[in-house]
């Protein structure tokens, strides 16, 4: 007699623990179907976009105001003291991402709306020879490496090389195929080593005369 009344407890016991298996992987489903659900929501409620831009151009983002909402700003995680629909950003950095939060005077969310900076032009202008020099009253030439659609020196030259004919520091500015304006400042010397000037003359910047170099190897 007690032998079957352990065995229908032992059974009891299985079926019970089977049960309260079973249920709690159904909540365990019903759960993550839950957390996929609110991440769907919330993916609804962000919009993302892409701000083409320059790195020396003032950009404006954000959208139109809407009366008795307000509106907050957060600058890759961290929050922004502008409470307003649009900034301004100057010398944008590419990668940087704005977003924008518009709420309701009731305090509900309307949308967050992403913006990601994308600089278009991250080249520096590369010019031939490396470090131009001008040697004894010699002139130098100076050429921007590279395709662009406008040059401008600062001599008031707008083609792609220049002579220059002293050694005070030139600017030149050039724009690329995106209409970005990218500017350097060339140093030009008055002296070079041997090994620049050779460099130079493997170059075809025949201006700096053989004789130098020989001069110079001689410590004359």
């Amino acid at each position: 007699m007690n032998t079957n009344i352990k065995k229908n407890s032992l059974l009891k016991y299985k079926l019970e623990y089977h049960s309260t298996v079973r249920r709690s992987y159904l909540l365990s489903i019903l759960l993550i179907f839950g957390l996929l659900a609110s991440q769907s929501l919330n993916s609804q409620d962000l919009i993302e976009k892409e701000i083409l831009t320059c790195s020396n151009d003032c950009v404006q983002i954000g959208k139109e105001q809407v009366k008795k909402n307000t509106y907050s700003w957060v600058l890759n995680g961290s929050g922004l003291e502008k409470q307003t629909p649009t900034i301004e950003i100057c010398k944008p950095k590419n990668g940087d991402y704005y977003t924008l939060r518009e709420i309701t005077k009731n305090g509900k969310l309307v949308k967050d709306t992403r913006y990601k900076i994308v600089v278009r032009n991250q080249k520096n202008i590369k010019i031939a020879p490396i470090d131009p020099c001008v040697l004894n009253g010699e002139p130098a030439s100076v050429t921007v490496i590279g395709d662009y659609k406008k040059y401008k020196w600062s001599t008031g030259e707008t083609s792609k090389s220049i002579i220059v004919n002293s050694d005070e520091p030139i600017k030149v500015e050039v724009v690329d195929e995106n209409n970005c304006l990218i500017s350097r400042k060339i140093k030009i010397k008055k002296e070079a080593s041997n090994d620049i000037r050779k460099k130079l003359l493997k170059e075809g910047f025949q201006e700096i005369p053989i004789e130098i170099i020989k001069k110079n190897k001689k410590g004359e």
